[in-house]
């Protein structure tokens, strides 16, 4: 179990638990929202509510995601001490971190899910056993 004790580890593990909650929310909100409309019976003023929240999600997700690259910018312009430490991927992989903990994912379970360094077991020593 990794322990964070520095400032900029803390605030990290801050932001992206509020990266998780922020999109959890929005996946909740769109569904619903989805529902709310597949599920109108044709009444005008639920289809206008649910089409008003599909696009304020929508938007809501895209200024978060502006914001986790714009706010290093921020912070390097501010001199913030550490501001290279507080970028979108630092974020998400945090943000990853944490979830495989929640779901109780290990080293041996799924493992790195966005390796994209892994053999694959059609490399170029592959050679296929047996006959047809």
């Amino acid at each position: 179990m990794t322990n964070y004790t520095t400032i900029q580890d803390i605030i990290l593990t801050v932001l992206a638990i509020l990266i998780i909650i922020i999109f959890a929310g929005a996946i909740y909100s769109l569904f619903r929202a989805i529902f709310q409309f597949i599920f109108s019976d044709g009444k005008d003023d639920v289809i206008q509510k649910a089409i008003k929240n599909i696009r304020y999600t929508i938007l809501g997700i895209i200024v978060t995601l502006v914001l986790l690259f714009v706010f290093p910018i921020l912070f390097k312009q501010m001199k913030v001490a550490g501001y290279q430490y507080y970028t979108a991927q630092n974020i998400f992989n945090r943000a990853g971190q944490i979830i495989k903990r929640i779901m109780g994912v290990g080293s041996e379970g799924f493992g790195d899910f966005f390796n994209t360094q892994s053999s694959s077991p059609l490399s170029d020593s592959y050679t296929p056993s047996g006959s047809l």
